[in-house]
């Protein structure tokens, strides 16, 4: 559970992928971290600016590393070593801040350079771009490195580029979605003035390509399926992945008794895509649904999908409310990720706020020669709505802790404070690998 090389799969005879433990982000980005070494004689090093990493967008956990000048020689053993300051999305020192290895065994092959693969008409207003490798995810969003036209060269406005998320073609494809609608069957032209891959190494630069608008029906965003978690909770899981904004926007939800009028409104409305990309949790006041009542919730004809398309009409769904009781959010798992900080993660969503960052919310219980020993984390990190992790100054192997919190707020702002109301403690280990 601690934060270390998983294993290094090679790409080419200039690339390999590293691959952690831990989710990692921008830190591993840093060069002077890395070091390859060549039968125990430096190969390319970071510091050397040798080196260049970037993070896998379609993996939480993967850093492409590659070379920027020479090649591996297939078959041959290579050494990548990892200096133990690199830190983890967790916060956490890379092998307990010592430094990690793992060799791998050199591959060969052509190297695939940066290109674009597929252009077709998505839908009637969004066109596809779908290339070999991940982009720089800041320039494919900028609206004025694309130009689009008509066959009689007449300019059509792009509004908005949404990048892929999801899925093994995260990072390497783009949605444009254009004013107004693709005529069907007619020629049109991209250009792409100025675009790069992840490494930002390779660029494609005003390039033009011509494309028909030979779109079918794309399937239309809708609801999945609507779980009922409690009697203020319900949970809405969609076809597709949402507009983060628009999912988490109370005010395009509402429901209504199945023979009733009246609308009933959500307080609060989370979209964690870290915790699920396609599901919402809606959470209402106490009183506001009755155990048993056959419910439609509808979602605003203003609901944007993950493309920036708005849904253009309401849509619906039922569900039966239950009558099971709001509890306080547990704690349901504690793991040590180093000698100095243990993750947490709830059973429900807990909110950003100061109570459940404040440090002496929180208090750690051991014994030592007999007596009880109690200490505060010294910070609290929210990684996401039902994960923290509390870094200490020490933790020991093979010591039972206690971990407890005096109070914790839910994603409504609802304060729990004794075990009664949800589970507050729990106990661990930190174990040797």
């Amino acid at each position: 559970n601690f934060f270390r090389i998983q294993k290094i799969e090679p790409v080419n005879e200039k690339s390999v992928k590293l691959y952690f433990t831990h989710p990692v982000n921008l830190n591993c980005e840093n060069s002077l971290y890395y070091t390859i070494y060549d039968d125990e004689k430096v190969f390319a090093e970071g510091s050397k600016d040798q080196l260049l990493p970037r993070i896998v967008a379609s993996e939480n956990n993967c850093v492409l590393l590659s070379l920027k000048s020479g090649s591996f020689v297939k078959d041959n053993i290579y050494t990548v070593e990892i200096n133990g300051d690199l830190t983890s999305a967790y916060g956490v020192r890379l092998n307990d801040g010592k430094n990690d290895e793992m060799s791998f065994k050199a591959v060969t092959g052509d190297i695939d350079y940066f290109k674009l693969e597929e252009v077709f008409a998505y839908d009637k207003e969004t066109l596809l771009l779908s290339f070999n490798k991940e982009v720089n995810t800041f320039l494919a969003q900028q609206i004025y490195n694309f130009y689009l036209t008509d066959s009689n060269n007449k300019p059509i406005k792009i509004e908005n580029i949404a990048v892929e998320s999801q899925g093994v073609n995260s990072g390497k494809v783009l949605y444009l979605n254009i004013e107004g609608k693709f005529t069907k069957n007619a020629k049109y032209y991209i250009t792409i003035n100025n675009l790069n891959d992840v490494t930002r190494q390779e660029y494609i630069t005003e390039m033009t390509y011509s494309f028909e608008a030979d779109y079918g029906s794309a399937d239309d965003f809708d609801i999945q399926d609507i779980e009922a978690i409690d009697k203020q909770t319900i949970e809405v899981y969609f076809t597709n992945v949402p507009d983060a904004e628009s999912a988490a926007d109370e005010s395009l939800y509402y429901v209504r008794l199945k023979r009733g009028s009246d609308k009933i409104r959500p307080v609060r409305a989370l979209y964690d895509p870290a915790i699920h990309p396609y599901k919402v949790v809606l959470f209402f006041n106490d009183g506001d649904l009755t155990a048993k009542k056959d419910y439609e919730l509808s979602i605003s004809y203003k609901f944007k999908d993950y493309l920036g398309n708005e849904l253009g009409a309401n849509i619906s769904d039922y569900f039966t409310a239950v009558s099971t009781e709001k509890a306080g959010p547990s704690i349901v798992n504690a793991t040590p990720v180093s000698t100095d900080a243990v993750k947490l993660e709830f059973d429900k969503e807990l909110a950003f706020n100061q109570n459940n960052l404040s440090p002496s919310n929180y208090i750690l219980e051991y014994s030592y020669n007999g007596m009880t020993i109690k200490k505060v984390p010294l910070s609290v990190l929210y990684v996401n709505a039902r994960t923290l992790v509390l870094k200490f100054d020490k933790l020991d192997y093979d010591t039972t802790y206690t971990l407890k919190f005096t109070s914790i707020v839910d994603y409504t702002g609802a304060s729990y404070k004794v075990s009664g109301q949800g589970k507050n403690f729990i106990e661990f280990q930190v174990k040797e690998k």
